[in-house]
């Protein structure tokens, strides 16, 4: 999260403040969550 907490990414919801890196630079970037896509797969179990 952008705050330095964290979720588990099933909690993440619109609205949240994220930070993110861009691969090969040293920076992060905070981002609100605008959209949140959830597909079958996502709730595949794999054990």
């Amino acid at each position: 999260m952008a705050d330095g907490t964290g979720k588990p990414i099933s909690q993440v919801k619109v609205g949240d403040e994220i930070a993110d890196s861009v691969p090969g630079e040293a920076t992060l970037q905070s981002h609100t969550i605008q959209e949140v896509v959830v597909t079958q797969a996502d709730r595949v179990s794999w054990t």
